[in-house]
């Protein structure tokens, strides 16, 4: 009435079990009264774990594309790639930060008048002028990030991996 049950191994013999013997090699079980033709597959945890992180069933069931998959290494990289450059010239950063936030205060104290052409800048690069921004950056930003939230978090993870390296 009880149960057989072992790991799975090329040429395992069942134990005796009211009085069944068999060999076996798929990881099946067998109860009094089963063959071993009407036996269940019973998979292993090797084999479980290997269908459940198969990459083609991953990418179905997280919706993923290999245009996505590229934008998350990318992103991945960049963040890597920031947060190991702000841990090693922290220091130099730190520095230029200090010097545009001056020319800021001094701009607004009206001691140096500082004028960007974005035209020009726009016209050199070969690029097209942006659409005004609807609201506040920082919204227009929290809707991108709200919309790309996988990109986001590989760009963090990047950024805290190059942190720690760096």
């Amino acid at each position: 009435m009880f149960p057989v049950f072992f790991l799975r191994s090329d040429s395992l013999r069942l134990k005796k079990a009211d009085g069944y013997t068999g060999t076996n090699n798929m990881g099946y079980f067998l109860t009094k009264g089963d063959s071993m033709d009407s036996a269940k597959t019973e998979l292993g945890l090797f084999d479980t774990l290997k269908q459940r992180l198969n990459p083609t069933a991953v990418m179905k069931k997280l919706n993923l594309t290999q245009e996505k998959l590229i934008d998350m290494a990318l992103y991945l990289g960049i963040g890597f790639l920031v947060g190991f450059l702000i841990k090693k010239y922290d220091k130099f950063i730190f520095v230029a930060v200090l010097l545009i936030v001056g020319l800021i205060l001094a701009q607004q104290a009206g001691l140096v008048s500082i004028t960007v052409y974005w035209y020009k800048i726009q016209e050199f690069l070969g690029a097209r002028p942006l659409e005004p921004i609807e609201g506040s950056f920082f919204s227009a930003y929290w809707e991108w990030a709200k919309a790309n939230v996988i990109l986001v978090a590989s760009f963090s993870v990047g950024f805290l991996v190059g942190l720690r390296v760096g």
